[in-house]
């Protein structure tokens, strides 16, 4: 299936190798990874930072360590943020990439990120709740619509982030009918 010119790939289908040359093609950016969980009417969740960071908008996850799998990445960065994640690793190993791109947010070092978002089925997005000590604080779940018009509206967003997220929120049907065929 293809979205926007790219083929949808399994985020279990990156090996940790391609993720090395990623690092190697940009040493100056972090590879990172950010889940779009998503239910069954469409709807996703979409998070900001809190008081403190930059004002713009954030999706759950984080880096991926040196030599470790996607998968292993985002489940472990879900694992830290969420309460319940409520899914294993082999769910998360067949949700689909629906972006990646670079985003110029400098940080440990690095000049930027490089970013791979992947599209994540929840049943019920209210059982997601942030830990305490997560750095992301979560919207109201809303349509993939309402969220690409959201980040896209907001000028404060640079537009590197605009045109990932909306390429990741728009990839979102694509992604719901990959997992009922």
């Amino acid at each position: 299936m293809r979205q926007e010119g790219c083929v949808l790939r399994s985020c279990g289908s990156i090996s940790a190798g391609a993720l090395q040359a990623q690092a190697d093609r940009y040493p100056h950016l972090r590879l990172g990874v950010k889940a779009i969980f998503f239910n069954p009417t469409l709807e996703v969740l979409l998070g900001k930072l809190p008081e403190g960071y930059p004002d713009r908008f954030n999706l759950p996850g984080g880096g991926i360590d040196e030599g470790e799998d996607l998968v292993v990445a985002l489940f472990r960065e879900a694992s830290e943020e969420f309460h319940d994640f409520g899914l294993d690793l082999e769910q998360v190993r067949q949700s689909p990439v629906v972006a990646e791109g670079s985003l110029p947010f400098p940080r440990d070092g690095y000049r930027g990120k490089y970013e791979y978002l992947v599209a994540v089925p929840v049943p019920d997005l209210t059982t997601l709740v942030p830990k305490a000590d997560s750095k992301i604080v979560l919207f109201p779940p809303m349509s993939w619509q309402a969220a690409a018009d959201q980040v896209w509206g907001d000028s404060r967003v640079v537009l590197d982030q605009r045109v990932l997220y909306e390429r990741g929120f728009k990839a979102i049907p694509q992604a719901a009918r990959l997992r009922t065929a």
